[in-house]
């Protein structure tokens, strides 16, 4: 009866352990898509769905597929709402190539550059998300970022109220309107970044409106068209560095 026994347990493993789980294996098109999203400082929107629907920005820092793991930069606006490890995240991006989304949870709270980052478990695929959506970042009037548009035979002087990595809003210091009403694409738009590099672009006009107070203007809001491989690198790189200036006045005036 001993032997049978045996035999059954060779045949059926009655004796042997059950194998632990082995984790899947890593989508290398996530990761793939998620280092691109951090290599071009695309800003992501970062969702808390039990905190009561709360939103941030933030960068992605880190991909690293051996911890599986997502390192993102610290929550604008730093409002000081507690983010404890285990809380579920969602993803949002705002890439100009196929948005995408993700739902995720924190896994830790690190500290980098003396301030706080968040790494969250890295997700095994990423869903495409219909609705793209680029955060606009105010640019301060002491930030030397200007702008000048050819519209007509007038080249008018504009005041940039927000900006994004693929958008704009202008204000006009006259009224423009009869012009954007015939053509609403405007060639020839030129922001001069702080170290006086130019962007030299075209702008598809989505909005405008004329205002007569306090002075004459006009407000035009849209997308950036036809924008250099170079030139979007730059215009990442100085939106990044002003998010990271608005976070750390904002922690300032809040401390």
């Amino acid at each position: 009866m001993g032997k049978a026994l045996d035999v059954l347990s060779a045949l059926f493993g009655l004796d042997n352990e059950p194998e632990p789980d082995q984790p899947k294996p890593v989508n290398r098109q996530t990761v793939l898509r998620l280092r691109e999203l951090s290599r071009d400082h695309t800003f992501v929107e970062v969702r808390f769905p039990e905190l009561s629907g709360s939103s941030y920005q933030s960068l992605i820092l880190e991909v690293d597929p051996q911890s599986r793991s997502v390192l993102i930069d610290e929550l604008f606006p730093a409002d000081g709402q507690s983010v404890m490890p285990g809380e579920p995240v969602e993803i949002v991006s705002q890439n100009k190539g196929m948005p995408m989304r993700f739902s995720s949870e924190i896994m830790a709270l690190e500290m980098v550059d003396g301030v706080p980052a968040y790494r969250i478990d890295l997700p095994q695929k990423v869903q495409a998300n219909q609705r793209r959506k680029f955060f606009r970042v105010m640019v301060p009037d002491e930030m030397e970022i200007s702008a000048r548009v050819d519209i007509g035979d007038q080249t008018p002087l504009c005041k940039i109220n927000n900006l994004s990595s693929s958008g704009i809003s202008l204000k006009v210091n006259r009224d423009v309107t009869p012009h954007l009403k015939a053509n609403r694409t405007i060639e020839g738009l030129r922001i001069q970044l702080p170290d006086h590099d130019v962007v030299n672009c075209d702008l598809e006009v989505r909005s405008y409106e004329y205002r007569k107070l306090p002075t004459r203007h006009t407000l035009i809001g849209g997308r950036l068209l036809r924008v250099s491989g170079s030139a979007q690198k730059k215009l990442d790189k100085i939106l990044a560095q002003l998010q990271r200036e608005i976070q750390k006045a904002y922690a300032s005036e809040h401390a």
